[in-house]
């Protein structure tokens, strides 16, 4: 830490560097709180002191109840038991979570010199998950599997200033910058790729059916595996419906949504409903198939197609990709396939190289024409008016 002048008498706030830090003695433990505050305003500095100390003080003369004290490994284990009981989140999420946290734990056992797990919400700040940010890139990961993983310790964060064991999340308000992602290119069907495959997959009708409603529809893989035909298809609207279940959950609450059949995908129901209607799934009986039953054969499909880097999402991206050339616009395209937002869906509409290229072939310079201010017309006019009228009293007096 580094040496500072002795504190002013009846100051609170103490500038170390270029950053100013709380120093003051806690209402209720007395206890000396030394902590960068993060801001070079001293006037914000004493702000935050102050609304700290009125609420340490109103704990102190028994106005409110001490918040709930909990340290770092007591947080990680109790978020894990919140997330994971419940419908709160999909099985898959809550794996996803419980293994970033291993992960961080992995990080904190490598990299902190003391026991990590006595220690202090009060004392975790922006340097730490810097620095988980930088041993992740180093151990291989892409910048944007960081990005995600990001999201679950934002997410542990807020649930600590939810219930009150922190005052704010140090991450958030967007101080732990998101890191630069590549722009990684769409990966859909053509036309004629989308052809050989209804030729390799015409001799397994299963796989042939699922391949149409993907990119009939552009439902996900476990979308269409949880499609039950007496709830979820809708013969008389012509729907087919996402909606949750009880052993199943859609992505998020945006997912919950209707897609309409086109003549194909109703089509290939109704001769499916028709040779195996008496199950409770339309792919399944009375349990939906697996998601390995579909991914293996369209591998193996792919290969004897040809077709190179393109896995099962990539019908649900050749129906989005299909859907903008076809002129939807955005935001339905959002709301039919389920995004959380529109910015998910510019994938689609990006402009492609070809595109900028013809664009520059319109260019004209001739496109750029002076243009008159209003109050100069006027008197521009009375300037052309007296000069053709000069022309006219040229061409009678020659003639004459």
């Amino acid at each position: 830490m580094k040496k500072y002048k002795k504190r002013q008498r009846g100051a609170n706030v103490v500038k170390v560097g270029r950053f100013w830090y709380s120093d003051y003695s806690d209402p209720v433990s007395g206890e000396r709180i030394f902590k960068s505050l993060r801001t070079q305003s001293k006037g914000e500095a004493e702000r935050i002191v102050a609304e700290r100390l009125y609420k340490r003080r109103r704990v102190a003369e028994g106005i409110d109840k001490p918040r709930p004290e909990r340290n770092l490994a007591q947080l990680l284990e109790e978020y894990q038991d919140y997330i994971g009981n419940g419908n709160r989140r999909r099985a898959s999420t809550v794996r996803h979570h419980k293994t970033v946290l291993r992960q961080f734990e992995r990080f904190l056992d490598c990299e902190m010199s003391d026991d990590w797990h006595a220690m202090r919400l009060d004392d975790l700040d922006l340097r730490l998950f810097e620095a988980w940010q930088t041993w992740r890139l180093s151990c291989g990961r892409k910048p944007s599997s960081v990005n995600c993983e990001r999201m679950v310790l934002n997410a542990v964060l807020n649930y600590a200033v939810k219930h009150g064991y922190l005052s704010e999340n140090p991450c958030g308000m967007g101080r732990l910058e998101k890191l630069l992602e590549k722009d990684a290119p769409v990966r859909y069907l053509h036309s004629d790729q989308i052809e050989q495959m209804r030729e390799v997959l015409k001799d397994t009708p299963d796989l042939l059916d699922f391949f149409e409603i993907a990119v009939g529809t552009g439902l996900r893989c476990g979308e269409i595996l949880h499609l039950r035909w007496v709830e979820d298809v809708d013969w008389h609207t012509g729907h087919v419906r996402v909606q949750p279940q009880d052993a199943w959950q859609p992505k998020t609450k945006h997912s919950i949504r209707d897609v309409k059949m086109s003549p194909t995908v109703r089509d290939v129901l109704k001769s499916r409903f028709a040779e195996r209607g008496t199950g409770i799934h339309v792919f399944g009986g009375d349990k939906p198939w697996s998601h390995d039953r579909v991914s293996r054969p369209f591998r193996e499909a792919y290969r004897k197609a040809g077709i190179t880097g393109r896995n099962l999402h990539s019908l649900r991206h050749s129906f989005g990709t299909c859907a903008i050339r076809s002129g939807i616009d955005l935001y339905t395209l959002s709301r039919l396939m389920g995004h959380a937002s529109v910015e998910t869906t510019q994938r689609y509409g990006k402009v492609t190289q070809a595109q900028l290229d013809a664009a520059i072939g319109k260019l004209s310079l001739d496109a750029v024409k002076p243009s008159v201010l209003p109050r100069n017309r006027s008197k521009l006019l009375r300037i052309c008016e007296a000069q053709k009228s000069a022309e006219r009293k040229s061409l009678v007096y020659n003639a004459q």
